[in-house]
This record gives C-alpha cells, sequence and structure tokens, in this order.
C-alpha cells in the first residue's frame, strides 16, 4: 500500500465547482442551498492509500529473470509473498476518525431516529425508554424496526430533499402496517409492547411526512388505535415497565395533539387516563397541567352542547379555570424557574420587544411555561367574547377590563421566550442582574402576575431546536392580531414573523400555514403588500 497523500474530501459537486463543502450528511450544505443532488463522499482510504501490490511483484519478477534466477514463477512469487518466520502478524486495520463509512438507508434512518429524536433525560423526551427497549427486542420486533427506520429516513429527507429516502421511508412505513394489522387479528400478538411502540410511531411518522393535509388526520388515527392497544394491554394485566413509560408517554401526547387540533378525545380515554395513572402511581408537573388541560377540552364539549346559550355560565367556568392555572403556575414557577432579564432602554428591541426576554434551563420548559399562558390567555379571549352577548355592568366592564390586562401581560411574558425559542438567544447581551417586569395594563387596570418573574441564572445558553422555532411562530401567528394588544406590542410581533418566515424552511413554513389556515383561523388578509395576514380567533 502506497500513501498518496491527503486528497480532497468535498462531494464531486464541490470538488468541480471549487466550492467549499460542509461534508454534511446526507448531503453536503451547498448542493442543499443549490437545489441539486448531493453525490456523496468518496472513500478516503481508497483514494489515500493505492494497491500496487501487483505492480511491485511484475518489477521483482523482471529483476529474478535478469539475475538468471533459474525459478519457476510459482516457486517466485512464493518467495516475494513469504514473510519471516520470526515476523509479527500485521495489525488490525488502522481505523480513521472522519470518515464517511455508508451504510444501509434502513439503518442510517434508525440511527439518525435515535440521535436526533431521542434523549435520555425522561423530563425532555417522552420516549427516552425506546432506545433501550430497541436494544433487547428491536429485531425481534420487526415492525418496530421499520417504523424506527421510516421516522429516521422522512426526517432526512424533509431536510435534504432526496426522493430516494422518502421512498425507502414510505415503504418501511407500509411494510410495518402490514406487520401491525396482522399482529392486532391476534388479542396476545397485539398486547406485545412492540406492537404498540410501532403504533406511537406511525403517528410520529404522520406528523412529520410532508404535505401533512391529510397526516395529521392519520396521525389521530394512530394514536386513538394506540389508546386501544395499550388499554387492552392493562385490561390483561400484561403490562410490563416499558408499557407503563409507553402508557405516560401516550397519555401526554394524546391530550395535547387534541387540544392543538381541536377534536375530541378517543373513546374511553378517560377510563385509559385513570388506570395509567393508578398504575404508574405518581405525578410529575407536567401530568398536573395535562389533567387542566382535560378540564379544557371537556369545557370546550359543554358550550358547543349545553352551556352555549348561557354566556354568565361560561364566564363562571372559564375564570375557574383560569384559577387552576393559576395556581398550577404558582408550582410550576417553585419547580421550572428561568431566568428574566430587561436591557436598558433602547437596546436591542427589535430582538427582545422593550429589551425584555427570558433564559430557560431547556426548551421544554419554555414550551410548558408557554402553554400555560396561552391557555389562559384563551380564557379570558372567552371571557372578552361572551361578555359582549350580556347587558353591561360595572362588574361586567371590570372584568372585561382585567382580561384585557391579563391578555397584555401574559403575551408580554410569551413574547420574552421568542429569543430563545427562535434561536438568536446568543445576539442579546445579559445585564449583570436580572429585573422584575410587569407589563402595562390598558385603561388603567393593573395586572400584575402572582408569580415573580425574576429567576435563577443559567449556567449556560440552551441551544437552539428546529423544533421550537416552528411551535414560537405558531404561537406569534396566534396571538400577533389581538385587538387589546398595543399597537407597539403587534407591530413587534409582525416584524418578528417576517423575520422568522425568511429564516424558515420553506416547505415546513408552508405546512405550519396550511395547519393554522384549516385548524384553527379564518384568514382575511388586511394587507395585500405584506405576507402577515390578520387571524380571526376560533378556538372555543
Amino acid at each position: 500500500m502506497v500513501y498518496r497523500g491527503k486528497p480532497s474530501a468535498a462531494c464531486a459537486e464541490c470538488r468541480k465547482l471549487r466550492s467549499r463543502c460542509d461534508k454534511k450528511q446526507p448531503a453536503c450544505g451547498q448542493c442543499t442551498k443549490a437545489g441539486r443532488g448531493c453525490s456523496g463522499y468518496r472513500n478516503m482510504v481508497d483514494l489515500m492509500f493505492l494497491d500496487e501490490s501487483s505492480r511491485v511483484v511484475t518489477q521483482n519478477r523482471g529483476r529474478i529473470s535478469a539475475r538468471k534466477m533459474f525459478l519457476d514463477d510459482e516457486h517466485a512469487s512464493k518467495m516475494l509473498v513469504q514473510r519471516p518466520k520470526n515476523q509479527q502478524p500485521p495489525e488490525s486495520p488502522l481505523r480513521l476518525a472522519g470518515f464517511v463509512m455508508y451504510q444501509p438507508l434502513d439503518d442510517l434512518g434508525v440511527n439518525f431516529f435515535m440521535n436526533n429524536f431521542i434523549v435520555d433525560d425522561p423530563n425532555m423526551s417522552l420516549i427516552h425508554y425506546l432506545p433501550g427497549y430497541y436494544a433487547r427486542s428491536g429485531f425481534s420486533g420487526p415492525a418496530l424496526r421499520q417504523m424506527c427506520a421510516a421516522v429516521g429516513l422522512v426526517s432526512l429527507a424533509n431536510k435534504s430533499h432526496r426522493k430516494d429516502m422518502l421512498d425507502v421511508a414510505t415503504n418501511n412505513y407500509a411494510t410495518a402496517i402490514r406487520v401491525i394489522n396482522a399482529a392486532l387479528l391476534c388479542p396476545k400478538k397485539a398486547a406485545q409492547d412492540s406492537i404498540l411502540a410501532s403504533i406511537f410511531m406511525a403517528a410520529m411518522f404522520e406528523a412529520l411526512i410532508i404535505p401533512r393535509h391529510i397526516g395529521m388526520d392519520n396521525c389521530c388515527t394512530h394514536l386513538a388505535g394506540a389508546v386501544s392497544v395499550a388499554h387492552l394491554i392493562l385490561k390483561q394485566e400484561r403490562h410490563t415497565d416499558v408499557t407503563l413509560q409507553q402508557c405516560t408517554a401516550l397519555v401526554k401526547t394524546v391530550i395535547m395533539n387534541c387540544w392543538v387540533q381541536q377534536i375530541s378525545l378517543p373513546p374511553n380515554f378517560s377510563e385509559f387516563k385513570n388506570l395509567v395513572e393508578k398504575k404508574a402511581a405518581r405525578i410529575s408537573v407536567h401530568e398536573m397541567f395535562l389533567n387542566i388541560v382535560m378540564e379544557l377540552l371537556q369545557f370546550k364539549k359543554d358550550i358547543q352542547n349545553s352551556m352555549q346559550d348561557d354566556p354568565a355560565a361560561i364566564i363562571g367556568k372559564a375564570l375557574n379555570i383560569d384559577t387552576s392555572l393559576e395556581d398550577f403556575a404558582l408550582i410550576l414557577d417553585r419547580q421550572i424557574p428561568f431566568e428574566s432579564i430587561h436591557l436598558p432602554a433602547g437596546e436591542s428591541e427589535h430582538l427582545a420587544y422593550k429589551g425584555y426576554y427570558h433564559i430557560y434551563p431547556q426548551h421544554l420548559h419554555a414550551h410548558l411555561w408557554n402553554n400555560v399562558r396561552s391557555s389562559r390567555i384563551r380564557l379570558h379571549q372567552l371571557i372578552l367574547r361572551q361578555s359582549r352577548s350580556l347587558t353591561p355592568t360595572l362588574k361586567l366592564s371590570a372584568q372585561e377590563a382585567t382580561s384585557e390586562a391579563v391578555i397584555v401581560a401574559l403575551t408580554t411574558e410569551m413574547m420574552a421566550s421568542v429569543p430563545q425559542l427562535a434561536g438568536y438567544l446568543e445576539d442579546l447581551e445579559a445585564p449583570p442582574t436580572p429585573v422584575i417586569h410587569t407589563a402595562p395594563a390598558p385603561k388603567g387596570i393593573s395586572y400584575e402576575l402572582r408569580y415573580p418573574t425574576q429567576r435563577c441564572a443559567t449556567a449556560r445558553t440552551p441551544e437552539s431546536n428546529p423544533h421550537s422555532f416552528y411551535h414560537v411562530l405558531y404561537q406569534l401567528y396566534i396571538y400577533g392580531a389581538e385587538s387589546c394588544l398595543p399597537q407597539s406590542m403587534r407591530l413587534w410581533i409582525q416584524q418578528r414573523i417576517a423575520w422568522m418566515e425568511n429564516k424558515a424552511t420553506p416547505a415546513e413554513l408552508v405546512s405550519l400555514q396550511d395547519v393554522v389556515r384549516r385548524q384553527l383561523w379564518s384568514v382575511s388578509s388586511t394587507n395585500s403588500d405584506k405576507q402577515y395576514a390578520h387571524f380571526s380567533f376560533t378556538w372555543f
């Protein structure tokens, strides 16, 4: 083997165009931006070392003949390759770090899923248990392996725009669905952890596939099916620790999906949830919040049925649930604190509204806080709408003013999470000490949050997360046109939306806007010169 020097590690297209290649997998950034197919990367070991054994043998045979050594070719070959008796066996092949090792797409999908969708911390990942379970039984449950590959590959296909990956992902998904359907015909096979995990993964696949017009309907169908299978396992007393972990993740996912999609809970879900809580025997702050969300879902159902002609009863119930959410915020403040910062006047106000922003230890914490805030905002928006149907009174006017003040205060707190969730927190300069901030209230009504906004300091700036980016953009769409917000706040939200839309991946942005239009809003553009549209709130 002859060393030929270190060649270029760039892909063929970047070498041809002499552009800087970032060598990302599965396609480099230059090719992805240019919309061209990336040829991949060369085997560096083959390029650096050239096998010249044949040439060396030929040269030595010539030398042997010139010296008139009367040896036949077979003997000469043996002499050339013979190893002295005292020579040690060759060492194992050198493993060079940083080189691209090609692997089948199925393996690539599984590895990408395990490395990018799951973390070991149960507080940050609903499916933190899956890698351990997959390592023990992944190959014994073919549907689970195929679903993991499908989810990983569809995510990679969305990023790299590679149709071959999407085709393989879809084939894996279809094959796994056939295996699941066959297993569901037998109650014993259906009550397997691998089947339950595979159905949950099928819902993830449908949520990731682009476009998602039908995908979210299929996602809801898979989640309802997973609830039925999990309920069967628990009733048969055949559950394991993995079953309970899956059921806990399923309860959280179904409740939040129904809340976001504005659909009813699956049949017998309350019975299933109570059974899971009884088996799990512990309730975290997340479960406590989900109990309130279930109360909100039931409240919405009551409004559509028995309460729709009683505005006073609706307002009373909304205030009761709002009190529960406010009490929960006090508990949340003790268990999941964050840092609140107010920059000097006029500094970086285009990045943080009036220089006010938050730093959360984890993105999941920011989302939980924002879910509490958004739920309270929805309730007070409902109160304002229902109050218009009642005869004006001093008490009702005071409640309307208070609700507007609450909406402004909570929206201010939600906007303070935008720098971190949108991924530009490091562009802001932190002041030496955090300060307490109270949002201004309209009509002279003062509303101060019952929980303080000064928090413990964080050790490091949390990393950006693309899912958080789209989640907070989704919330900006929701609250950007609220009429009771100050004009300066609405303008800041519109500017942030425009900035984020320019940063977003086009396919993801179109999908997000489609979800907003189809499921949550009636859309009418207020300015044809701007991409920002006015969204009329229709949650309840």
